[in-house]
């Protein structure tokens, strides 16, 4: 065997500096990684004014000045070192963690792939100012200097000595754009301290102390609708639950503007932003998402962070629990606040151009002069029949008409039903779309769009799944892309519609099919709104009547049903 081959198989420990690189590695991904570490470290120093200056994008240095409570001169000399902390002594404290920061890899990465530079003093006026200074690694200075109480923190020439990943750094307005979202993550959960960034010497955003709602609304530029956001409140069993959101009024066509925030991290959890849209549902029309910021506060003994070297994944005990509150909460909020808006919100999905049906609340077809009593009518209209399988009417009806041009109205000898025209034809066109969604079909005209970095990271994980059912996207650019083949059924598909899939959607192959076909039937089907014969009517009811589960794409059902003994019931009136 080749000698070389035979002793590059040998094990052997790697030397200090190819350890720290590495390690630095997976610490320091970016610019933007430079910036998250040191705001947690201002904000474990109880800082609560801090500015961040950043220049090209953070590639050339990133400076953090705090007003913490600083580093004594012993302290500040060891702070670079690997795995030198002042959050944890012993493993049991990982248990109770209650700071951001708490490995101790942070400034020892900084230090390792750049050049790193820290004044500190402390706020008791016995120590002066010290400097230290390191690079690759490598402690270069350490001396007293002039300084005012706090720490401040230049980082520069990140990977100088690491160009393979020096080498995939994007353009200075990306990973600026990069460095801008970390800022906003960690001003949002400290609405009590004060944030300022600096962007090529120019303050970009500047953040007062102020409420949470206040935070939420300046941060998102969404201060010009303050008035319909609402801070909602709920507790459990070691854990507390802070929402702020708006109403149905203001939503996204995508996700990026539900947030979770566990204890005052952001984070990604499907199973909460999962039980967001579970909350919402009923008051928003079909692909369109609401504004909302979760911030759970949980016991440090039921949450590990310590699972990433960046704690971008979190693991928790009680999950299921906190998904359960947090979907009662907002259903209870809007029960209270939206329950008798339903012609408004009619009006609102109109407006937004949206084809969404919206849930019914039959007090709207009743006058209050005839109910008697309000609490025994709620239990009775509770129990009104919402379609599962065997639940089927029987084939001869009578077509009543339409319903405020969205409900059609169908009778048979004993029971009378209201159905969604929208929802109806959704799920239909649904279904055929679902089963043959037809073959690949090459565009005429290709479609091109643009995407943000934060975009692009979800595009690149999906262009497969997206082949697997003739969706073809070819890559044109650092940043654009074209959509240059589609199933033929999807070829009538809004262009609006399908790149905000595109930029937004993650997932199986399943997943993203069903989502997509899902838009595409909300968009093609019948609106609220418009007026259909009898004979078109009459069609959609009887397929409707086909369907084991008539429900919608998203789970709405696509029709409801009161016998003649609960009518009769409801206005007073026996058989």
């Amino acid at each position: 065997m080749d000698k070389s081959k035979e002793d590059s198989r040998k094990i052997h420990v790697l030397g200090e500096d190819v350890s720290r690189r590495i390690a630095a590695g997976e610490v320091i991904e970016r610019p933007f990684s430079v910036v998250r570490e040191l705001l947690d470290n201002s904000l474990d120093a109880s800082a609560d004014e801090m500015s961040v200056y950043l220049r090209d994008g953070g590639n050339s240095s990133i400076r953090v000045v705090d007003n913490g409570c600083g580093m004594q001169p012993a302290d500040l000399k060891r702070c670079y070192l690997s795995h030198a902390t002042s959050k944890i002594s012993k493993i049991d404290d990982l248990d109770t963690l209650s700071t951001l920061g708490f490995r101790g890899e942070a400034l020892s990465s900084m230090a390792a792939c750049a050049r790193l530079e820290v004044v500190s003093a402390v706020k008791d006026g016995l120590h002066p100012a010290h400097r230290l200074v390191a690079q690759g690694g490598k402690l270069l200075s350490f001396a007293a200097c002039q300084g005012k109480s706090g720490t401040i923190v230049d980082v520069s020439h990140v990977f100088f000595n690491m160009p393979a990943r020096k080498k995939f750094l994007k353009r200075s307005s990306a990973e600026t754009m990069m460095c801008k979202i970390v800022f906003l993550d960690k001003a949002m959960p400290f609405p009590g301290v004060v944030f300022k960034l600096f962007i090529d010497g120019e303050l970009k955003l500047f953040f007062e102390r102020q409420s949470l709602l206040h935070r939420v609304t300046t941060a998102y530029n969404y201060k010009e609708h303050a008035d319909i956001f609402s801070e909602v409140r709920a507790e459990g069993e070691g854990f507390s639950l802070v929402v702020v959101c708006a109403g149905p009024d203001l939503n996204r066509k995508d996700r990026k503007h539900i947030q979770v925030f566990v204890n005052k991290r952001r984070v990604y959890e499907y199973s909460l932003v999962q039980a967001v849209e579970y909350g919402f549902k009923e008051y928003l029309p079909g692909g369109l998402y609401p504004v909302c910021f979760v911030f759970l506060q949980i016991d440090p003994r039921l949450v590990d962070f310590n699972i990433h070297p960046a704690k971008k994944e979190v693991r928790i005990k009680n999950l299921p629990l906190i998904h359960q509150k947090l979907v009662a909460l907002l259903k209870s909020f809007f029960a209270e606040n939206y329950a008798f808006a339903y012609e408004n919100r009619l009006h609102q999905a109109r407006r937004q151009d949206s084809s969404h049906a919206m849930a019914v609340s039959f007090d709207h077809l009743f006058p209050d002069s005839a109910l008697e009593d309000k609490k025994a009518i709620t239990a009775q209209i509770k129990s009104l029949s919402v379609p599962e399988a065997g639940g089927k009417p029987a084939a001869d009806f009578s077509y009543l008409g339409q319903l405020w041009k969205v409900f059609l109205v169908f009778s048979t000898e004993e029971r009378v039903y209201f159905v969604d025209q929208h929802a109806a034809h959704e799920r239909l066109l649904f279904d055929r779309i679902k089963s043959s969604p037809g073959a690949m079909q090459k565009l005429l005209f290709p479609i091109s769009f643009e995407v943000s970095d934060e975009e692009l990271a979800v595009l690149e994980t999906i262009i497969d799944n997206l082949k697997a059912f003739n969706v073809k996207i070819q890559r044109i650019g650092e940043n654009s892309f074209e959509i240059q083949a589609l199933p033929e059924k999807l070829h009538s598909f809004p262009e609006s519609e399908l790149i905000a899939f595109l930029r937004s959607e993650k997932g199986t192959v399943e997943d993203l099919s069903r989502e997509l076909y899902a838009r595409a039937a909300c968009r093609l089907a019948i609106k609220e709104g418009e007026e259909i014969d009898e004979l078109t009517a009459c069609e959609l009811f009887k397929e409707v009547l086909s369907l084991t589960h008539p429900r919608c794409p998203h789970g709405r059902p696509l029709f409801y049903s009161m016998s003649k003994d609960q009518i009769f019931k409801l206005v007073g009136r026996n058989l």
